[in-house]
């Protein structure tokens, strides 16, 4: 199968992790830079220690150590998987060095596979690499992402005789079985050259053969209180007086987003995906028209097998628990299976999505 690949320059965007120092030369860009960045990324903490929970301090021992195997982080959307495994390298980089910051830049890397070409975006340092996993890549394109960044000269993090890089790969349960096992071959292959970082929030989907090579760590979500606590205190650095503080259902990154969004744009009607799910779950029960709003939130670049689960759940909730209706429960059971399987193996998501709607119209009458 013909597999090429080209590269194209880094471009440079953040530093430090927050952006505050590094690459830029021009101070006053900087400051300029620093200050338009998202809260969530501004905010974002650098080291473990700044992280303080009892789940991330057992980390800290491998990363003094530098005797670690792959990691297997996983937890629910939104508690810190991402700043988790990026404050273990920055951890990792001060045992080598002097300093625990991240030059973070960007580059793409486009491998042709047959007829189709994949582009990978591409996070990187002098340290590590990260990319997001997606469901069509295919598992050529990903022997290949790998083998070219072995040959990259970046920096090597020393480990007594040998030496290696670090890779984070992102939603990795996305990834088809077929290339998780192309990837368990590169693991073994590049085993002296990288340590992989998974970061899933469903494990389950995640092959057996990775999961038993890898140190598994679950990020448990934060509590309502530290939630409330982080918002308080980024109010307080931001100078600002926010509206009541909201727990999103302890996803920090949402919750962070969401005050952002309430304190600079106060008068902007604020996109609410679960407030538009009700709506579309409810005007399929009424044999109302339900397209648009589907249009509109996978138009918003929700993941859809995300979208399926979300409106699996709130379909299931509107049955009685008395066990009277546990026929139709398993009927829309294997529905939200049948479609999501679609989506999962290269289906238009849109129409999936829409038949499996229609078809679980007829459990509700």
């Amino acid at each position: 199968m013909n597999v090429s690949g080209t590269r194209n320059p880094p471009m440079k965007v953040s530093v430090s992790g927050i952006g505050e120092t590094g690459i830029f030369q021009f101070p006053e860009f900087q400051t300029k830079f620093f200050k338009k960045m998202l809260w969530v990324d501004k905010h974002r903490p650098t080291t473990l220690v700044e992280c303080n929970r009892q789940c991330v301090q057992s980390l800290l021992p491998l990363s003094k150590s530098l005797a670690f195997p792959h990691l297997l982080l996983y937890g629910p959307k939104g508690a810190g998987k991402l700043t988790t495994a990026r404050a273990f390298i920055a951890s990792v980089i001060t045992t080598i060095s002097a300093t625990s910051s991240l030059q973070l830049g960007m580059t793409t890397r486009k491998y042709v596979v047959g007829q189709k070409t994949y582009t990978i975006p591409l996070v990187t340092s002098d340290y590590h690499y990260e990319f997001k996993a997606t469901p069509d890549l295919h598992h050529e394109a990903l022997h290949s992402l790998i083998n070219t960044l072995a040959r990259e000269k970046n920096k090597l993090i020393v480990q007594g005789s040998c030496s290696f890089k670090m890779l984070i790969i992102l939603d990795a349960h996305l990834l088809k079985p077929q290339s998780q096992h192309a990837l368990r071959r590169l693991m073994e292959i590049y085993s002296k050259l990288f340590r992989v970082i998974f970061i899933t929030s469903f494990i389950c989907r995640i092959i057996d053969p990775i999961q038993s090579r890898c140190y598994g760590l679950r990020i448990p979500a934060p509590s309502i209180e530290e939630v409330r606590t982080i918002l308080a205190a980024i109010l307080k650095k931001e100078g600002k007086k926010g509206p009541p503080l909201e727990i999103s259902n302890r996803n920090l990154k949402e919750a962070i987003m969401t005050l952002e969004e309430r304190v600079r744009f106060p008068d902007k009607k604020i996109f609410r995906l679960d407030a538009v799910l009700d709506g579309i779950v409810a005007a399929m029960i009424e044999r109302k028209s339900f397209s648009a709003p589907l249009y509109e939130v996978i138009g918003c670049g929700f993941a859809e097998a995300d979208l399926m689960m979300k409106l699996y759940w709130k379909l299931m909730a509107v049955f009685r628990t008395d066990g009277t209706q546990d026929v139709k429960k398993r009927q829309l059971l294997a529905f939200a299976i049948r479609y999501d399987l679609g989506i999962k193996t290269g289906s238009n998501a849109l129409l999936q999505l829409e038949a499996f709607l229609l078809e679980s119209q007829v459990l509700f009458v």
